[in-house]
């Protein structure tokens, strides 16, 4: 009785709100029709059949970079058997990798809170119907499957830790030696330490920028951030909370550091800025500088909704300090 109801309200009414929990509920009897069609004259009744199969070919489901909606059955068929499907609910990191893996494609599902949600609402989707799947927004977490990507060719080894090359300065030319300059100056600001040291629960006492090249250049990265050993900061947590180990122990707050903010010197970015020659350009790129410095601070899951709040706070406090710098200098003036 309930199928039959809901084919009627298929008929009606496909919109997404209807489709992806009817999806959720009828996953395994959606899973064997798209997978083992030849079974598909095991459905009870025609009126099943036909509930299950608008279920597989309702079109409500976007890829990145294009207009066109999709269907389950529109995806499968589009994947390549021997790569896994990977998908952002909640589009938190599309620029995973800078899109150096090897992939046909990336899912973005429309979000689905009807009666609440459910817990691995498109994991259980997607596993079933795909069954290789990659979730693009808790990737960075799963240790054991980045190493099962590896191990398949789909990643890079490269690509996840990247070995980088710091130039001196005699290697670099005029304009390059400028930039650094600026920055240098920039970071000496109190103002601009406190704004970090406030939104990152970063203690600092002093930044430097340094250039840097990636040896592998199948890496897409623009800046990265480093102690003052030239040790990326994303292989230890750095911050100044009350943190306790995994043995329930008080580790002690670090104490204010050197670091070293490093910039890409071929990466595409980094070189319009070198090139830009107006006097302010320092000022336009503190939304860069404030998202490379937020992803250095591993307590922030990154590109949530959480890392865009500090993001946004901490280049506004950096974008005040520098005013509260630059204005006093021109009333002088």
């Amino acid at each position: 009785v309930m199928v039959k109801e809901l084919g009627i309200q298929l008929e009606q009414n496909s919109t997404p709100e209807l489709i992806l929990p009817n999806q959720y509920i009828l996953i395994n009897k959606l899973s064997d029709y798209v997978n083992n069609p030849e079974n598909n004259d095991s459905l009870d009744k025609k009126e099943e059949l036909a509930v299950i199969s608008r279920l597989a070919q309702a079109k409500v489901y976007r890829i990145n970079g294009r207009r066109e909606y999709y269907s389950l059955a529109d995806l499968l068929e589009l994947k390549s058997e021997d790569l896994p499907l990977f998908y952002s609910p909640r589009q938190d990191n599309l620029r995973w990798l800078g899109g150096n893996f090897k992939h046909d494609f990336i899912v973005l599902p429309p979000s689905c809170k009807k009666g609440g949600g459910a817990p691995d609402f498109y994991d259980l989707i997607f596993k079933s119907i795909f069954g290789d799947v990659v979730n693009l927004d808790t990737i960075r977490q799963q240790n054991d499957r980045l190493k099962e990507l590896v191990e398949a060719g789909v990643v890079e080894k490269e690509a996840l830790s990247p070995e980088v090359q710091f130039e001196g300065e005699r290697d670099l030319d005029e304009k390059e030696r400028k930039l650094l300059e600026e920055l240098d100056t920039f970071f000496a600001h109190q103002g601009i330490r406190e704004a970090i040291t406030k939104n990152l629960h970063l203690p600092v006492k002093h930044i430097r920028t340094v250039f840097f090249d990636v040896k592998d250049q199948k890496a897409v990265i623009a800046t990265g951030l480093f102690d003052d050993e030239g040790k990326a900061l994303s292989d230890t947590v750095h911050c100044n909370l009350d943190l306790e180990d995994e043995e329930g122990q008080s580790l002690k707050k670090k104490d204010n550091q050197t670091l070293m903010l490093g910039l890409h010197r071929n990466h595409e970015l980094i070189r319009s800025i070198i090139a830009n020659n107006d006097p302010h350009r320092l000022y336009f790129s503190l939304p860069i500088l404030a998202h490379e410095l937020a992803l250095c601070q591993k307590l922030l899951v990154p590109y949530s909704p959480c890392y865009h709040l500090v993001k946004e706070q901490l280049a506004k406090d950096m974008r005040k300090a520098l005013m509260d710098h630059l204005l006093p200098e021109v009333a002088a003036a």
